[in-house]
């Protein structure tokens, strides 16, 4: 079989949540040829071995105010020769589009089926999209939200097939667009537990983090602006609540972009190699998250690390967790938040239970074998129409 990817944005190479869940379904793919089509300067290095250069073909991001855009992507002439080239010539079975911009632009004359791969309604998100590109005049959401939403609606309609990133954003698409039930599947991210040969103690050497302190970490890209809300959230207004405790007490962040410092009782490391191995060199994972674009695939991170987690509702969004089973879940404010982090921190018990019950989750919805099985099935179904 040969599949043909549309990844959309260039931005979308820089959020470590969206790589780790591209590259969560290229990895089931090991038996399908794979070509993709992307943005000029997009670094496909994390997926060289899923994709060969040689198969990669590019198109020009439309820019409007000077901003790379994807949204409008259908409209756009050079995307929409470059689709047909990479089809005809790498004669594609099926094209798989990374979220649905530019799926419209697959002409019906080419008769390639395709699947929409949705991390969400991007109509619920429209709002929080224009806040990420830095655009706050007032009219502007409420035509931002129609014109996305008319946008998604006919990607939902002219695909063959979607995938959803949660059983929630597949009963929000169904709903929202009066979807055919079986047109739409959920698609868990593949997720290990993680394995180490290090003590904690050699890998807090190796990471120059403090030995004999409770360490509690969150990380993610700060291009992204939830994530960059969840940072500011920590420094500015959790970790200050914890000043009298920064003999006991570490907060840790980390990822892409994530600026390096050292502040009282906040460490922020910056960028992270093996993150997987610095994760389990901790030990409480925190999610301050107000917004979010999407099912947050750090918890995945997190439960494979053996961290038990303290969320918000906003951070548990789109899985199906039992609080205080699964994850410690609390209101989406400060006193709620900071109220959780100290139940967790002084109950040792719980602590190893969520820890426990965290390798549970991964191990009943986050199985391998059984993702890629329901995968390859669904893209034969496809294809063979």
């Amino acid at each position: 079989m040969r599949l043909l990817l549309v990844v959309p944005h260039i931005t979308l190479f820089q959020p470590e949540g969206h790589l780790h869940r591209l590259g969560g379904v290229l990895s089931l793919l090991s038996e399908v040829q794979i070509s993709a089509l992307v943005p000029y300067g997009s670094e496909l290095c994390y997926f060289e071995q899923e994709i060969p250069l040689e198969s990669v073909y590019y198109f020009k991001e439309p820019t409007y105010f000077r901003k790379a855009v994807p949204f409008f992507l259908d409209y756009s002439a050079d995307f929409k020769r470059e689709l047909i080239r990479a089809i005809s010539e790498t004669k594609a079975d099926i094209v798989f589009f990374d979220f649905p911009w530019g799926a419209n632009a697959l002409s019906r004359d080419l008769q390639t089926p395709s699947i929409y791969f949705s991390h969400g309604v991007e109509k619920y998100f429209s709002s929080n999209t224009l806040k990420h590109l830095g655009i706050h005049y007032p009219p502007l959401p409420t035509l931002f939200s129609k014109i996305i939403g008319s946008i998604e609606k006919r990607a939902c309609q002219k695909a063959k097939h979607i995938l959803t990133v949660s059983s929630k954003d597949r009963s929000d698409l169904i709903r929202e667009y009066d979807l055919n039930e079986e047109k739409v599947s959920y698609l868990p991210q593949p997720v290990t537990i993680y394995r180490s040969d290090l003590s904690k103690k050699t890998i807090r050497q190796k990471y120059d983090l403090p030995q004999n302190k409770t360490l509690i970490v969150f990380h993610g890209s700060k291009s992204h602006l939830p994530n960059r809300e969840a940072t500011d959230w920590i420094c500015k207004e959790l970790a200050p609540r914890f000043e009298g405790d920064r003999e006991k007490l570490q907060f840790v962040i980390a990822g892409n972009g994530q600026p390096e410092f050292r502040h009282s009782n906040v460490l922020s490391y910056g960028y992270v190699d093996d993150l997987k191995e610095f994760l389990f060199g901790c030990d409480i994972a925190l999610m301050p998250l107000r917004t979010t674009f999407g099912a947050q695939m750090k918890l995945l991170d997190y439960f494979s690390c053996g961290l038990p987690v303290v969320t918000t509702t906003c951070g548990a969004r789109g899985y199906t967790l039992v609080n205080e089973r699964d994850a410690l879940i609390t209101g989406d404010n400060t006193e709620e938040l900071a109220a959780g982090l100290q139940k967790i921190i002084q109950d040792m018990q719980l602590q190893k239970s969520l820890l426990e019950y965290g390798h549970v989750y991964l191990n009943k919805h986050a199985d391998s074998q059984n993702i890629k099985e329901r995968l390859t099935s669904l893209l034969s179904s496809v294809v063979s129409g």
